[in-house]
């Protein structure tokens, strides 16, 4: 069998190897069709620099305490979720899952750019 001739490379050769010139599969190690340079790996982007505490001089992370800060600002959703949990408990069935995406969403509005903001 002539080499392009058919999806198989030849009797017992997959189509992912060629036969040699003899008509016979070639080694392992020649795949058919040839594969892609594999490209260099990403720069390694630097880690955020966070703020240390003065005593330990362990890294603190911000975000925490951003996220307590913008709660003022999402009071009327943790109110509506808040009233979700209770009517559930109530019933005995459902989810809140709706309302408490509505909050993290309210949250991570506020976060993100006082977040971004502190670590540039």
């Amino acid at each position: 069998m002539r080499w392009g001739s058919s999806w198989r490379a030849g009797p017992g050769c997959g189509w992912h190897r060629r036969p040699g010139e003899d008509g016979r599969c070639a080694d392992d190690a020649a795949v058919w069709p040839p594969l892609p340079a594999r490209r260099p790996a990403a720069p390694r982007l630097p880690s955020p620099r966070l703020s240390f505490s003065q005593a330990d001089s362990e890294p603190v992370d911000p975000k925490p305490r951003i996220e307590k800060e913008c709660h003022s600002s999402c009071t009327r959703q943790w109110s509506k979720y808040q009233d979700c949990v209770k009517r559930v408990t109530a019933k005995g069935s459902g989810t809140c899952e709706p309302w408490a995406f509505d909050y993290w969403a309210c949250i991570d509005k506020c976060t993100a750019p006082r977040l971004f903001a502190e670590l540039k």
